[in-house]
């Protein structure tokens, strides 16, 4: 031994190895294969983060789309994330595959050009911090006696008064247009943005809905034929859906022409919502299904949720590109995954009165409490914090909007300040 390691010292190529290359750089010797190989073995954020303090080869290396873009969504399984960086293949791995990178980002309003991953992984890890331990920015707005908060958008607030509808901006709340109609007494003054903020749907009687152009001011369609008080409407890709007690209608959006009509009657379909995708229903028999709003048929039926509960169902169904979240007089919320119909999570939370869910989104799922709004883990079911917000609250992915106890004064908490994109997460 004591020999071996003598002539490994007097051995001049053993030497020649560290000659002129510093100490916190020698890595940077290793030929890129090597960095790469090691580097796809890591499977979480933190330990590519320390590793990519290795050395300034291993720090290029590991900034690749390759390593970041698998991380995101194996931790928050967000399909509505569907960013790629316009420049395809320019830093991913040698020999990594991008064919599906293009078709996958094209067409898609949530596309984010020239950002790299590991940044938008920085980005959506803080937004989620923000939520679940920071302070959120809070700006308030007067509204008229009598006004109400219809909608938020990422870039737009929407409210209603019994002479139209007003479009604020919500970075200084000043008014982009007005859209005059004489509303209907006694009407859900409800009001829907498209994705890309281009066009608005707003009812304007209990059996109508109206549809504007934001660019422009002008009405593009009005849609009408429901027998019933319209019970929701929204926007489904490039369609139109609206709901009475009856029936669901499903609208071309650009032209606001009647596609199909779903009876659901036969079917004690009491429930519709939509993931910006496909609709989803809930009826008496408890079973979710889901239709495809080109057809107007049903694609399949995903889960039966309650099968004890025949014929009894009251509650609330939400859906994202993920889950399903199904409440059944408010007793208990189950969180259904789309693809399986597997049960995610059951949200039963002991000492927490209603537990009504009002909406989710890619942080969490938030019910409503006795005094508080309480946010969810969607997976897990965990209590994450709680807010002190009315129910009748509006929110997005970045965002909670409500208006205080006298109604004269509209509140923003928003937790997306200053952080990049954070409207598309």
């Amino acid at each position: 031994m004591l020999d071996r390691n003598r002539r490994n010292r007097d051995d001049p190529d053993i030497h020649s190895l560290d000659r002129g290359i510093p100490a916190s750089d020698r890595l940077s010797c290793l030929p890129p294969e090597i960095a790469h190989r090691v580097l796809s073995l890591v499977a979480d954020a933190r330990s590519l983060a320390r590793l990519s303090c290795a050395s300034k080869q291993w720090s290029s290396v590991a900034s690749r789309d390759a390593y970041w873009r698998p991380l995101f969504h194996s931790r928050w399984r967000s399909p509505r994330m569907r960013a790629a960086p316009s420049q395809a293949g320019r830093n991913d791995a040698p020999g990594a595959a991008n064919a599906g990178r293009s078709s996958e980002a094209a067409g898609s309003p949530w596309q984010i050009e020239e950002v790299a991953w590991n940044k938008l992984y920085e980005y959506r890890h803080a937004l989620e911090r923000r939520w679940t331990s920071g302070q959120p920015e809070r700006r308030e707005f007067p509204l008229r006696p009598g006004e109400e908060i219809s909608c938020l958008h990422k870039s737009l607030i929407v409210t209603s008064y019994s002479t139209g509808y007003t479009v604020l901006r919500r970075s200084d709340f000043s008014t982009v247009l007005t859209l005059p109609v004489a509303l209907t007494p006694h009407v859900c003054l409800e009001s829907e943005i498209n994705a890309d903020g281009t066009a608005i749907l707003a009812a304007v009687s209990n059996e109508t809905v109206q549809l504007w152009d934001l660019r422009t001011g002008e009405s593009k369609a009005v849609l009408n034929g429901h027998q019933g008080t319209i019970n929701s409407f929204g926007w489904i890709d490039s369609f139109i859906f609206s709901v009475d007690c009856r029936e669901a209608k499903l609208w071309d959006a650009a032209t606001g022409v009647l596609l199909h009509t779903i009876d659901s009657q036969p079917l004690g379909i009491c429930i519709w919502n939509t993931d910006g995708h496909r609709l989803f229903s809930l009826s008496t028999d408890s079973r979710i299904r889901i239709w495809n709003p080109a057809t107007g048929r049903c694609e399949r039926v995903l889960v039966q949720c309650y099968p004890n509960a025949a014929r009894t169902v009251y509650g609330r169904l939400l859906a994202d590109h993920t889950y399903v979240v199904t409440s059944w007089r408010s007793l208990e919320t189950s969180v259904w995954d789309v693809e399986t119909g597997n049960l995610v999570s059951r949200i039963r939370g002991e000492g927490l009165a209603y537990r009504f869910p009002l909406g989710m989104n890619s942080v969490g799922l938030f019910t409503s409490g006795k005094e508080l709004i309480h946010l969810w883990d969607i997976a897990t079911g965990r209590n994450i914090r709680s807010f002190e917000a009315p129910m009748d609250l509006l929110l997005d992915c970045t965002a909670i909007c409500f208006a205080d106890e006298t109604k004269q004064v509209g509140v923003i908490l928003d937790f997306g300040s200053g952080i990049p994109y954070a409207d598309y997460f």
